[in-house]
């Protein structure tokens, strides 16, 4: 497996939907090493990297989006497409390439991090898939 979508929960009301993904996994896998966060217009592909040493933790917030990836040793390809399911964290493991494709009419936000107990580089190699 490629990567492993994570189950969040999810506080959600007549205002929208709030989550917080970083109480539900932090106990269990370490500190974050490094975080970002990106916007993807309609159309726009994010990726086409893979990291060495560190699995990433992608929460989108957005509907609409496509992920691809491939194992860099086997060059085993999994495809995941989210239609309407806002709030969605992914784990991608180590030497995965992936790359994400907003295939929605509003720009998608994605929140980036890795996470680790001892405190490493986040290496990251240039693998084209989109």
């Amino acid at each position: 497996m490629n990567f492993q979508l994570i189950s969040l929960h999810r506080h959600e009301d007549k205002r929208g939907v709030a989550l917080n993904p970083f109480d539900e996994i932090l106990e269990s896998y370490g500190d974050i090493q490094k975080f970002h966060a990106c916007s993807l217009k309609k159309g726009a592909v994010r990726g086409n990297h893979y990291h060495e040493n560190l699995e990433e933790y992608i929460l989108f917030l957005g509907c609409n989006f496509r992920l691809l990836t491939e194992d860099i040793a086997s060059q085993k390809r999994q495809e995941h497409y989210s239609k309407g399911q806002d709030g969605q964290l992914i784990k991608i493991n180590r030497k995965v390439a992936h790359a994400i494709k907003n295939e929605g009419e509003e720009t998608l936000y994605i929140l980036c991090f890795y996470l680790s107990k001892d405190p490493v580089a986040v290496e990251t190699a240039k693998h084209q898939l989109l």
